[in-house]
């Protein structure tokens, strides 16, 4: 039973993601998500969910690198949340035994905030890419042969989209991916679309 325990631990979690990606596509095709902006430290949201993707990465043999620092941003803290739960279950997803994810936030030249989740993992082609944020419909397997849905990517664009920020990769096959994240840190950034 304490050997299951872990992979019990595993599916639970891979199932409230699933869950989560799920119910919020399905409120963004519906046209009622809707962000409820306010003020929050990035610090304690990635401290939360690395709880959630700490014992993965353990068994895995992957190295975190956690370079956060305190800084707030002005979003919607519930969905930068799965947002970063999402991006950090694919690093784990697509890294392998003595892999890194090194996670960073920092205020950019305009004034606002960076997020980025970096692996040294498999990679992305540069075909794959294009389809990332765009076709629902497109997974691959991970090194573990962990399956995924195709709905995480598209589920982070829109929700970051919504909170007045934008996403990007930077990627190279076989050397790893960097998800980048840009968000406002006042309501001044942040101007409510109609």
């Amino acid at each position: 039973f304490n050997s299951l325990l872990p992979e019990l631990s595993d599916n639970a979690n891979n199932a409230s993601l699933l869950l989560f990606n799920l119910l919020n596509w399905s409120k963004s095709q519906m046209q009622s998500l809707e962000a409820k902006p306010s003020l929050f430290d990035i610090q304690e949201v990635f401290e939360d969910k690395l709880k959630l993707v700490e014992q993965k990465i353990q068994k895995k043999g992957i190295e975190l690198i956690n370079n956060t620092t305190r800084d707030y941003v002005f979003a919607d803290r519930s969905m930068i949340e799965i947002i970063i739960q999402n991006l950090l279950a694919n690093a784990v997803k697509f890294c392998k035994a003595g892999d890194q994810i090194t996670i960073n936030n920092k205020v950019n030249d305009n004034g606002k905030t960076i997020i980025s989740i970096a692996d040294s993992g498999v990679g992305i082609s540069k075909e794959n890419q294009d389809k990332l944020f765009k076709d629902k419909t497109f997974t691959t397997v991970g090194t573990n042969n962990e399956k995924g849905t195709g709905l995480g990517l598209t589920i982070c664009k829109e929700m970051v989209e919504l909170n007045q920020g934008r996403i990007w990769v930077d990627s190279e096959l076989k050397k790893g991916s960097t998800f980048f994240i840009e968000l406002p840190k006042s309501k001044i950034g942040y101007s409510v679309l109609n």
